[in-house]
């Protein structure tokens, strides 16, 4: 495991960019407060995290930024951390946010796919890779006897209980 060196530092473009280490890297910069530059020494990642701390509910966060090669240059990252700062100070929680659109976004694709499909994509991609060629043709069995006639014209938003049920026990 990896050793990490912190310490800080005012950020610069020109030191980022030639940046080596042996060591794991967690450099805070000095002008914008809670802004950190984390440099991983196997995959020579250089990320930005911001940490803060909520208004109203006092819950820490340390909410990942980006990547260095996703910005134009350390002043457009410290603009990005002051509009989150900002965001922070008016109340808000940048991350918690970040969390509620990913999870809106997972639900509007689950409302796009049907349950036919997602069986199709777990057969190619979980059965023909990780199943012996006797559990393949069972699982393809029960795919197309049992749970497409049932449950595969239903979009996975629709899914609920009931129609679980009807599967176990058909009328």
């Amino acid at each position: 495991m990896a050793t990490w060196k912190s310490y800080k530092k005012t950020l610069k473009d020109s030191w980022i960019r030639t940046l080596a280490s042996k060591k794991n890297l967690a450099v805070t910069d000095t002008i914008v407060t809670g802004l950190q530059l984390r440099f991983y020494t196997v995959s020579k990642n250089i990320m930005f995290y911001l940490a803060y701390q909520t208004k109203v509910s006092k819950i820490r966060r340390n909410m990942q930024i980006g990547r260095y090669s996703d910005f134009k240059n350390i002043a457009d990252i410290r603009e990005t951390a002051i509009n989150i700062r900002k965001a922070v100070s008016n109340g808000l929680d940048p991350m918690y946010e970040r969390e509620q659109q990913i999870i809106k976004a997972e639900k509007e694709k689950a409302s796009r796919i049907r349950v036919k499909d997602l069986l199709e994509q777990y057969y190619e991609e979980y059965s023909k890779t990780h199943k012996r060629a006797s559990t393949q043709k069972s699982d393809r069995g029960q795919i197309d006897r049992y749970l497409n006639p049932i449950l595969g014209h239903l979009w996975i938003s629709e899914l609920e209980l009931p129609h679980i049920v009807k599967f176990y026990r058909p009328s």
